[in-house]
């Protein structure tokens, strides 16, 4: 699979082994590495290795999310909790300041 990078300037194509030398320094979180690859393998300026280097990564599968899931509707518990603290502080509050 030959692959081109978007450029005006060049119009070089991207060999098989080059882009997955890419894509393995990408997935490593190396972009600046790749660019650098890119530009002493194709020869191109490091402006056309960048755009072609974003393009490439951007074209890759993203990882799924680290994130914890996010919950919609379980906080209920946790609100009642906070609900009945401030309450109970109210009316402490209440029989404190009126005695």
């Amino acid at each position: 699979m030959q692959l081109r990078h978007p450029s005006n300037a060049y119009d070089v194509p991207m060999d098989d082994s080059l882009a997955a030398e890419l894509r393995a320094l990408l997935a490593e979180g190396k972009q600046l590495h790749a660019i650098q690859l890119h530009h002493e393998r194709t020869g191109c300026d490091l402006h056309t290795s960048r755009d072609a280097v974003v393009a490439l990564e951007e074209s890759m599968p993203q990882p799924p999310s680290s994130d914890p899931p996010q919950v919609s509707e379980g906080g209920l518990p946790l609100r009642l909790l906070i609900f009945v603290v401030m309450a109970a502080a109210v009316a402490w509050a209440w029989k404190v300041f009126t005695s």
